[in-house]
């Protein structure tokens, strides 16, 4: 039998979820006056923004994943090519017309068809884990950082800078303070909760290495 506080609830985890998607881009920050009700709401752009030399070069480096992975199972996909793009998030008003309205992040710039490529693909990304679901002391659901400074202690991260990672099967040894390389099935599409973009990379883990 699980001890109580063991595992978080379905419930809990998607609260989590959706705190994080509050840090991420600020969410948390104080909302517009509520005189400015029903009006679209634009905050300044919480992105790793790439200037366009950089981003061209960035585009020429990527490895697209239509590419054979060779000997290897998956092709290495990491967040220098996941987040080598400016990803801009602003905020809208839902439910304008109600006194329960809120503000909803909103990402604006598409993802880029060469970042598309990964989608339905194995491939491993290395970054840092943030766990947000135990079962028997171990983990089977949490969020790969690209950096962990990122979250909490540093600068927000971008939506490109982060992916949701549930592994299969019963799940890995918590390392948050080394760097882990996580391979799997990655989804690249903007996913939502109750009209709230929570991110754009998800994944079904496969496998952890950790540090060499």
């Amino acid at each position: 039998m699980k001890r109580p506080n063991e595992a978080l609830t379905r419930t809990n985890v998607r609260a989590v979820i959706l705190l994080m998607a509050s840090i991420l881009w600020g969410h948390a920050q104080n909302p517009p006056n509520r005189a400015l009700r029903g009006a679209a709401i634009d905050s300044p752009p919480q992105t790793n923004a790439v200037p366009a030399d950089n981003q061209q070069k960035s585009h020429s480096r990527a490895v697209p994943a239509s590419v054979s992975a060779g000997k290897n199972e998956y092709v290495e996909a990491g967040f220098d090519k996941l987040a080598s793009y400016t990803a801009t998030v602003t905020y809208e008003v839902v439910d304008a017309d109600k006194p329960s309205f809120y503000y909803a992040p909103r990402l604006v710039t598409p993802i880029p068809d060469w970042i598309k490529e990964f989608d339905g693909k194995k491939v491993s990304i290395k970054g840092f884990m943030l766990p947000l679901k135990q079962n028997d002391g171990l983990v089977i659901e949490f969020i790969l950082l690209k950096n962990q400074q990122l979250c909490c202690f540093g600068k927000p991260p971008s939506v490109n800078e982060w992916v949701h990672v549930r592994m299969k099967g019963e799940g890995v040894k918590t390392l948050m303070d080394q760097p882990v390389t996580i391979s799997g099935k990655l989804q690249v599409a903007q996913y939502k909760e109750n009209k709230t973009l929570l991110g754009i990379y998800q994944m079904d883990g496969e496998k952890m290495t950790g540090p060499q």
